[in-house]
């Protein structure tokens, strides 16, 4: 059933019971749970529930664009400029390495290895026959 179905049949039965055509006692949601006020035993109690409560208002103390970038980019953003340059660099680290087939570039990196030492040889022919 859609949502506005669901709206039509809880304002018809709103219609209803508020005219007597349903009594009230009829309909029961026995997944709510019962609403009423907070209530403690005695003043030490509703104290210490205060206490465990209280949350400062860490806005006030943030500089006037980090509201804005949270909004924009969620809680899970970083300005990179904020971020240390050891972590930056390990996250970019490990974003790429998320992309790399790691047996291909373990064969590519090999094979320039041989190649540097080939030109190392070339190039140390070459001096001597230069010479």
């Amino acid at each position: 059933m859609s949502k506005n179905s669901t709206n039509s049949v809880g304002q018809q039965l709103l219609y209803a019971r508020e005219n007597g055509i349903i009594p009230w006692s009829w309909i029961v949601d026995e997944t709510r749970r019962e609403e009423r006020p907070a209530i403690w035993a005695d003043p030490e109690q509703y104290a210490d529930v205060v206490q465990r409560s209280y949350r400062r208002n860490r806005w006030l103390q943030q500089e006037s664009r980090y509201r804005w970038y949270v909004e924009r980019y969620g809680r899970h953003a970083w300005e990179l400029d904020a971020m240390s340059p050891p972590v930056l660099r390990d996250r970019v680290e490990q974003a790429i390495r998320g992309y790399i087939d790691m047996p291909t570039w373990e064969r590519a990196e090999k094979v320039e290895t041989i190649e540097r030492a080939s030109l190392v040889d070339v190039l140390t022919a070459w001096k001597a026959a230069a010479a």
